[in-house]
């Protein structure tokens, strides 16, 4: 998958997307972008489009990487960075629960996804996976 970034402005209570999206070669099969919108204030909304079906894409091992697992007031923080786009991220959490799952990373963006538990947690206790990924019972 070609990694490529491209940011757009857009006039707020407007899209205008569908005029950009003229600059984007969809007839590679391995174009695939994202698309983040922020609220002002707010945690920002990504959101993946792949032109192709998944049997015509070429994804590289993301090598995901925890960088960070933090204890805040009552939940969790995990950090987490990969090197190479990453579809469908699955956070597995032993006596615990991943509050956003099955997302798709950027490359080299660093991304914090809280985590609820009652109890004391390790990076031993997560496990981070991808489509690419064997789907194993845990």
């Amino acid at each position: 998958v070609q990694d490529e970034v491209q940011t757009f402005a857009a006039n707020p209570g407007r899209s205008n997307f569908a005029s950009d999206l003229a600059q984007f070669d969809v007839q590679l099969a391995d174009t695939m972008w994202f698309v983040t919108f922020t609220p002002e204030g707010k945690k920002p909304i990504i959101n993946t489009f792949i032109a192709h079906p998944f049997k015509e894409m070429h994804f590289t091992d993301p090598q995901l990487e925890i960088l960070n697992l933090q204890k805040e007031e009552q939940d969790y923080v995990l950090t987490l960075r990969s090197k190479a786009c990453a579809r469908m991220v699955h956070i597995f959490v032993k006596n615990g629960e991943a509050m956003e799952n099955y997302f798709d990373m950027q490359p080299n963006t660093i991304y914090e996804i809280p985590i609820r538990s009652d109890s004391a947690l390790s990076e031993e206790d997560i496990i981070v996976r991808t489509f690419l990924d064997e789907w194993k019972p845990l």
